[in-house]
């Protein structure tokens, strides 16, 4: 049966389900500004494709992707959500159950950067408040274009406790290593909690937001 939190609306991870194809199952959602190349994350990691003039998503949409680590079969459910406003009263209900959040941003578009303490403030209203969090700069292929300084979004991630990460959908830089190493946390506090076996434990999937990796390394 699959591990779920108290009030039994996260689904987090399954273990030696003989039905099954995969020993964990988590669920990643992307978030923030439209046009910050979400899709193109998602699509990368999934197909191994670019999509070039990508449109922008009307709602939520998700993808599928099971990887292998240490052995393991890790199952990733991957949604990317809207980043128009018109569309938050439907991504935000995705918030709740998702055991790990990638909160996006244009490195070429201070405006989407500044919008990020607005994308915090529904993190900290709709979604689990220990679920496993990261911010990631994308677009680095665009270096020239760059309006966001690195050390400007290493020192906002670090005041917000979280780990910062940038990335290139086009040219596929660190997109996987975004993707593994999440998983690879997940994995982690998963297996910790299981060991903990206590009622006030959190369970794995509601982590803390990473502080550190231990089978995989973002720095």
């Amino acid at each position: 049966m699959p591990s779920s939190s108290k009030s039994g609306d996260i689904p987090v991870f399954l273990f030696s389900m003989s039905m099954e194809d995969y020993d964990y199952l988590f669920k990643i959602v992307l978030i923030g500004n439209a046009g910050v190349g979400k899709t193109c994350l998602v699509r990368r990691f999934t197909q191994g494709l670019f999509p070039p003039g990508q449109g922008a998503t009307i709602g939520v949409d998700f993808m599928i992707k099971t990887v292998e680590i240490k052995g393991e079969k890790v199952k990733l459910q991957i949604w990317d959500t809207a980043g128009q406003e018109r569309f938050r009263s439907i991504t935000q209900s995705y918030y709740r159950s998702a055991n790990a959040l990638i909160l996006t941003y244009d490195i070429t578009c201070e405006d989407s950067f500044r919008c990020l303490p607005e994308w915090l403030r529904e993190i900290e209203q709709y979604a689990n408040n220990q679920v496993v969090t990261i911010l990631v700069g994308n677009k680095i292929d665009l270096a020239e274009k760059r309006e966001v300084l690195r050390q400007r979004a290493e020192d906002f991630a670090d005041a917000q406790s979280m780990l910062y990460l940038e990335t290139s959908a086009k040219e596929s830089d660190n997109v996987e290593k975004l993707f593994l190493d999440l998983a690879c946390e997940l994995i982690r506090e998963a297996k910790q909690n299981k060991l903990d076996n206590s009622d006030t434990a959190p369970m794995p999937g509601e982590g803390k937001t990473i502080s550190y990796l231990s089978c995989c390394n973002i720095n």
